[in-house]
Order: structure tokens, then C-alpha cells, then sequence
């Protein structure tokens, strides 16, 4: 059963587009993407609600091909295996710092390296841009070494 905190959360998660729809196709600047980044500023400032990195993780940054990530792992990590976290927003919203604090607890919790990467967004990159980019990183861990039966897929 969820604590009372959790069903809060839930809650507030669950309801949140009563409050204030981030887009609305009334408003004027619709075409330039105004709405898309006024989203995207509420949930980078959301994110950082999550809380901080927990005692005994640490985040390194890496090039992935020209794809920028983050490695989040457990001092105590298995290094042979990996986690690839497909962070969530609809492909329109979401980055490192604002899925970190998340990852974290899944590279802690199963002592697992956890890869954090940023895909491209639309609406200003176009489909498959993302797809491209997940693929690319998977490719970018196999080149690392990483056995693909060691990559586990989350987000």
C-alpha cells in the first residue's frame, strides 16, 4: 500500500492538467513553439523537486557519439553490466538533470551503471530523430564492450 506522501504525489501527478493545461491551442504564439517551451520549463523546475543524487552515487558525464549522457552508478557497481534509461516526456520534453535524481535510485537499487542520455526533441527534430539517437547510443554501448545480453533497457 502507498504511504500517504506517495498517494500525494500520485495524486498531484494524476490531476495535474486541471490546474494548468500546458498547451493550449488559444494561445497566440502557438506557432513559434512558445507553449512547447513554457512545458518544458515546468518540467525541468518539477525535476528538481526529486531531490538530490542519494549518498554513494555519482554522475560522470559522456560523449556518446556526439549524444550527450551521463553515467549514474552505485560506488559498489557490477561493471559489466549496464542499464540503458530511456528517460520519459513524449519526446518533446525531458533531460539528464531532470530524470537523474530517478535513475539513480534504479542504478542503486540493482547495482547497476545506468546510461542517462538525451535524445533529440520535437517538435524541432523530426521523426525518427530520437529513435535514431536511442539507437545510436546502443550502438555506442556496444563499442564500449558492453555484452548486449548485460544492457537492460528502462525508463
Amino acid at each position: 500500500m502507498l504511504s500517504l506522501r506517495a498517494r500525494l504525489v500520485v495524486c498531484a501527478m494524476t490531476h495535474r492538467h486541471l490546474l494548468r493545461p500546458p498547451f493550449r491551442r488559444t494561445d497566440s504564439d502557438w506557432s513559434t513553439f512558445a507553449a512547447i517551451e513554457r512545458f518544458r520549463q515546468e518540467v525541468e523546475r518539477g525535476a528538481g523537486r526529486f531531490g538530490r543524487l542519494p549518498v554513494g552515487i555519482e554522475s560522470n558525464p559522456v560523449d556518446c557519439g556526439g549524444i550527450r549522457a551521463e553515467w549514474v552508478s552505485p560506488a559498489a557497481a557490477v561493471r559489466d553490466r549496464a542499464l540503458l534509461y530511456f528517460h520519459g516526456g513524449g519526446y518533446v520534453s525531458g533531460s539528464i538533470p531532470a530524470h537523474r535524481a530517478i535513475v539513480a535510485k534504479f542504478a542503486g537499487g540493482s547495482a547497476i551503471p545506468a546510461l542517462l542520455f538525451e535524445y533529440r526533441l520535437a517538435p524541432e527534430h523530426r521523426f525518427p530523430a530520437a529513435l535514431e539517437d536511442a539507437l545510436a547510443v546502443y550502438r555506442w554501448l556496444l563499442s564500449e564492450g558492453k555484452d548486449p545480453s548485460h544492457i537492460a533497457f528502462c525508463g
